[in-house]
């Protein structure tokens, strides 16, 4: 076993603060760290936040889908990877993977690539019969679902946490005398939500489905942003993405009981984080979305669960303003090794330095027309107040909004240009903080590639 510090991320897709916070005390006991409760995601999709994660850039710093193939930002696998490090990646997220330039320095795990029923899928998508039956999603709620008890006992639209687990701890158990990277990214808590019977057998809906018939639903009514569907069926979908989160929760804790066991994490010398690419927003009737997406940056999709466990830093809880931006430089800091010169972040020596009293994001996404693209950016102040490009009721806008000490947030502004009168000066002031650009920018025409059309389908952005 290495003398070096072992590093683990440990993400989560869509996770949503307010669902989870309940679960995080006992995952910082775990491994000794500090639980940040106002940590804020650089975006409001896999997209436009991976560049943050993984290099501490933003994502108006490397327009397009995934990092550029000429002068990428350096990722933080790459320059451990350049230390010494063994580095692996585990995810069934197209997104954060090989075919987005993603995988530079990561030498194990599944990086990514499409399982067998998803490259099953993409072939159907590929027939003739698609474009007139629309069966490719179809099949994975009904031909897969009548399958799964000749496949597996539970099989899900996504790969497990329990079975990303199992992989990443074969590597973990044979890898040689170098120090370990490990960087496990889940989809549990990401539409649609089916998590393991055990974990939707105590719960009382308001309708009776079947697992996979619920996964379908959740899926449908997230695409929709919850329009045309009840309370009733709204809180459902709720009660479905809680069960995911409490699924995520025991297996995390599992996998970090056995790290600890096994002796491949210390709190005393190696490095873990636990946090997520952002949120989830669950409340269709405030804000118009059910999901993360079209862009948006209400608290559910930016406020994210972060712990961070490093050696000399104690168990406690921040409650201040910290941004994702910095955590990638913060994990090189903690283990020696040098930050590159593209990070945008900075890194935390203590955790009172990782209060900011502003934070930023930046999302981008497809035009309507898919010729284009467009940039949404946004900015938070520690007092409370936000303002960000939006894309609500079929319009791109401008949101003014403040948040209550008892964390509810009222729009106080929506419009195309800036406001007069009362809000006039607080619109002002908040763009000055916006040095990156306007709150809303269409950026030069760009050729989207069919696969990645197919990657968002599959992830039930687009039709």
């Amino acid at each position: 076993m290495s003398d070096e510090p072992n590093v683990f991320i440990l993400s989560a897709d869509s996770l949503n603060q307010q669902y989870f916070s309940d679960f995080l005390p006992e995952l910082a006991d775990l491994v000794n760290a500090v639980d940040f409760t106002d940590a804020i995601a650089t975006a409001s999709d896999t997209n436009s936040a991976m560049p943050g994660l993984a290099t501490s850039v933003y994502s108006d710093s490397v327009p397009g889908w995934g990092l550029p193939d000429e002068d990428p930002p350096v990722t933080i696998a790459e320059r451990l990877a350049k230390s010494g490090y063994d580095c692996g990646l585990w995810t069934d997220n197209y997104l954060f993977g090989e075919e987005y330039n993603y995988t530079t320095g990561f030498s194990a795990g599944n990086l990514g690539t499409p399982t067998w029923k998803k490259r099953l899928v993409n072939a159907i998508r590929e027939s003739p019969f698609e474009q007139t039956l629309n069966i490719a999603e179809w099949v994975y709620f009904n031909v897969f679902s009548q399958l799964k008890g000749k496949i597996a006992s539970e099989e899900s639209f996504y790969r497990t946490a329990e079975d990303l687990h199992s992989s990443a701890l074969e590597w973990i158990r044979t890898s040689n005398d170098s120090p370990t990277f490990c960087w496990i990214h889940y989809m549990d808590t990401h539409h649609p939500y089916e998590p393991p019977s055990d974990y939707l057998n105590p719960i009382s809906f308001n309708e009776s489905r079947s697992r996979s018939k619920l996964g379908e639903f959740t899926r449908n009514v997230i695409k929709a942003n919850g329009e045309g569907f009840s309370d009733s069926e709204i809180e459902d979908v709720r009660k479905a993405y809680r069960a995911s989160c409490r699924y995520l929760f025991e297996e995390v804790r599992r996998f970090i009981q056995i790290l600890v066991e096994e002796n491949h994490f210390k709190p005393s010398k190696d490095v873990l984080v636990f946090t997520a690419d952002h949120g989830e927003c669950l409340s269709p009737r405030e804000h118009g979305v059910m999901g993360h997406v079209p862009p948006a940056f209400w608290e559910e999709i930016v406020n994210v669960p972060l712990l961070v466990s490093r050696p000399n830093w104690d168990r406690e809880t921040v409650e201040g303003q910290v941004s994702l931006i910095d955590v990638m430089p913060t994990i090189l800091d903690a283990v020696g090794v040098d930050i590159p010169g593209s990070a945008e972040g900075t890194a935390w020596r203590t955790p009172k330095d990782a209060v900011v009293e502003q934070s930023m994001f930046v999302s981008e996404w497809q035009a309507t027309n898919w010729d284009s693209r467009q940039t949404y950016r946004g900015v938070r102040t520690d007092a409370g107040w936000k303002l960000f490009g939006a894309h609500k009721d079929g319009t791109d806008v401008g949101i003014l909004a403040r948040r209550s000490p008892e964390d509810s947030e009222e729009e106080v502004y929506i419009g195309d240009s800036n406001p007069m009168g009362e809000f006039g000066d607080r619109w002002h002031e908040l763009s000055a903080e916006l040095d990156r650009g306007p709150i809303l920018g269409t950026d030069e025409k760009i050729e989207t590639e069919d696969s990645v059309e197919d990657h968002l389908r599959d992830l039930g952005y687009v039709e």
